[in-house]
């Protein structure tokens, strides 16, 4: 629960409960976890404030498959691979954000919920994999934001994107391009599927202008 400003926690972590996080007074109360955090069941993890809180060691789990369950309307980084093995789930309005060397390695699927987003950000290093080909994207009402890396091409592959919102709510894909000559990205799914509520899928793509032709 970090105040003051940044704070930097090295110790190596194992969950053994539900639990979060909480700043005060300012967004600028960052916490950063170099060490490895482990699971040891199923697990919610909060950032209840407008903070940054970034996994910096990596998450692991100790037994079984386990899912990881991100809640709060702050933001989450993985800045280091998570290699849990269950579902992983944005909810709460916040953001979980793969960066540097964040991956999620063998996740069966990500699941944002009700205005959440899972944002890949290639803007400080390209990789190619950083969530399993195999993995399902269930958008609940929530947004998927792949942002490329800057002078180069930029691509993910992933498996089906299941449309699993409501009639009253839409979902968003969105691919943001760096003005950096030589950008492209491309963000590939193996099909898309509905539930058969007419949901609202929009697709948004950012970058270079167009322009007048």
């Amino acid at each position: 629960m970090p105040e003051f400003g940044p704070r930097t926690l090295s110790n190596p972590i194992y969950w053994d409960g539900n639990g979060g996080f909480a700043a005060y007074n300012t967004g600028a109360n960052s916490l950063t976890l170099t060490g490895g955090v482990t699971l040891t069941s199923n697990r919610e993890i909060w950032v209840n404030y407008p903070q940054i809180v970034t996994f910096a060691g990596g998450i692991g789990e100790a037994l079984g498959s386990y899912y990881f369950h991100k809640r709060g309307i702050g933001i989450m980084e993985l800045a280091a691979p998570a290699t849990h093995s269950g579902a992983t789930y944005i909810e709460n309005s916040g953001a979980l954000i793969l960066r540097d060397q964040g991956v999620l390695a063998n996740t069966s699927f990500v699941e944002p919920r009700f205005g959440s987003t899972l944002q890949i950000d290639n803007t400080g290093l390209y990789l190619s994999d950083r969530i399993r080909d195999l993995a399902n994207i269930n958008l609940r009402a929530g947004s998927v934001v792949y942002i490329g890396a800057p002078g180069q091409a930029s691509s993910e592959t992933l498996w089906d994107l299941n449309i699993a919102g409501y009639t009253q709510y839409g979902q968003t894909v969105l691919t943001r391009v760096s003005t950096a000559p030589g950008s492209s990205v491309a963000l590939n799914f193996n099909s898309i599927n509905t539930n058969n509520q007419q949901n609202i899928l929009n697709f948004v793509g950012q970058g270079a202008e167009i322009g007048s032709a």
